[in-house]
């Protein structure tokens, strides 16, 4: 599958459905909740935490070939949603959690 795909799995078979990228470290405790919500709704769903910019960690995602990244900021905790980019896209899109969640069992088979 990973040589057909070229290692772009399909998001219900991907080991990491989606990333979240603080865009700083005073965000990774709201990044946290957000990370726990989602785990409980059985997303595969990690945080990158580490001390890079935020260009970086998305370059990271994208070579990793994430299917979901969303970065998480004052703007995203203030109004309880995340700014979502999908794999290979440029646009981006602000959407609730419950929603994604929708968008994620949508795409599960």
């Amino acid at each position: 599958m990973l040589e057909h795909t070229k290692g772009e799995l399909p998001i219900w078979i991907s080991p990491v459905q989606i990333r979240l990228l603080p865009i700083s470290e005073k965000f990774i405790n709201e990044t946290e909740v957000i990370l726990s919500q989602l785990k409980e709704n059985n997303i595969r769903a990690e945080i990158d935490n580490r001390n890079l910019t935020l260009s970086k960690k998305i370059k990271f995602s994208q070579n990793e070939k994430i299917p979901y990244m969303a970065v998480i900021g004052r703007r995203e905790i203030d109004s309880l949603t995340m700014t979502v980019r999908k794999y290979n896209e440029k646009e981006l899109k602000s959407v609730s959690i419950n929603d994604f969640v929708k968008i994620i069992k949508k795409a599960t088979p």
